[in-house]
């Protein structure tokens, strides 16, 4: 985030066995088979402490003496999703919550989708989610969101039960998607204790949506 606009960086850690250079020609070129050094001179690809880096040389220097951060929450978030073919972490930092809570008060959802949110209730709300979904024969998918507390969790679902709600309600939504109310109980979200969970079948929704 110190470096946007630029890209980010690429990482990819080698594990045991793992091919260096079939990782930086794929990385520089998108073939296992092609050049290891980026044709835009603006990027480059090093090894850093046991991972393959691409990215803009300055970012990359920094990386090798950057010094981490422990993020205990990770495994947590990995394990409440546990059992998925595919999983996506959202893991925002202090910093994260700490500037948005000091730039904006409120979230600015359009009056239309339900209208503006505390944004207390998402940096409450959300110190992790986790996503996870299986696919067929037995496709299914599930949301965790880890809150502060149950009474951050509790608003939480609420808020997202109000926008889901109003998207419903919305005459172009409901003129494109016939079966939005069945969507929107398919994807109701559920408060036990500090978690928001929403448990889901993929192909139901997609059916839903048709």
């Amino acid at each position: 985030i110190a470096d946007m606009p630029t890209p980010p960086v690429v990482v990819v850690p080698l594990g045991p066995g793992a091919d260096e250079a079939v990782v930086r020609s794929l990385l520089a070129s998108g073939r296992p088979d092609g050049p290891q050094k980026p044709s835009d001179d603006s990027f480059v690809v090093r090894k850093v402490r046991g991972a393959i880096f691409m990215g803009m040389p300055h970012v990359i220097e920094r990386m090798k003496t950057a010094k981490a951060t422990a993020r205990p929450e990770l495994a947590k978030s990995f394990a409440a999703v546990s059992g998925t073919a595919a999983r996506a972490l959202l893991l925002p930092s202090k910093d994260t919550r700490r500037v948005l809570e000091a730039t904006m008060p409120m979230l600015p959802i359009p009056k239309e989708v339900g209208g503006p949110m505390p944004v207390r209730t998402l940096t409450d709300g959300v110190m992790w989610a986790a996503f996870g979904v299986n696919g067929p024969p037995k496709a299914k998918g599930r949301l965790v969101i880890q809150s502060r507390n149950p009474e951050a969790a509790k608003a939480l679902a609420a808020e997202i039960r109000r926008v889901c709600k109003a998207v419903a309600a919305h005459p172009r939504v409901r003129e494109f998607v016939p079966n939005v109310d069945m969507i929107a109980a398919a994807l109701a979200p559920s408060a036990e204790g500090d978690r928001v969970t929403i448990a889901f079948d993929p192909e139901h929704i997609v059916l839903g949506a048709l």
